[in-house]
């Protein structure tokens, strides 16, 4: 694909940009509520979860809560697994015998 296949849609929260009908992706650094949704894959209430969990956001004097997606990249990152929990089983297991992984 190239450059004039995209077509670009701007608001106020950033940048779309639509490479096929009915293709959304995004490539700005903020959004509302359902855009942090889509972006995560994730329903409203699971994000509201996380936003009083302590997901960073903005609350606007209207009321309009946005967040910065590397925030949610940030918030999800404490939960990322470095090694498998059968992994980890098994290397205890073997250490349990005298052996080392």
């Amino acid at each position: 694909m190239d450059a004039t296949e995209i077509n670009f849609i701007f608001d106020f929260c950033g940048i779309f940009f639509v490479p096929r009908e009915g293709e959304v992706k995004m490539a700005q650094a903020w959004g509302g509520i359902k855009d942090a949704c889509q972006y995560a894959g994730r329903c409203e209430r699971t994000v509201r979860n996380w936003l009083a969990e302590g997901l960073r956001h903005s609350r606007l004097p209207s009321g309009r809560i946005l967040i910065k997606f590397d925030d949610i990249d940030n918030y999800l990152s404490q939960f990322a697994v470095t090694e498998s929990e059968i992994d980890r089983q098994v290397s205890e297991m073997l250490r349990g015998m005298g052996r080392r992984c």
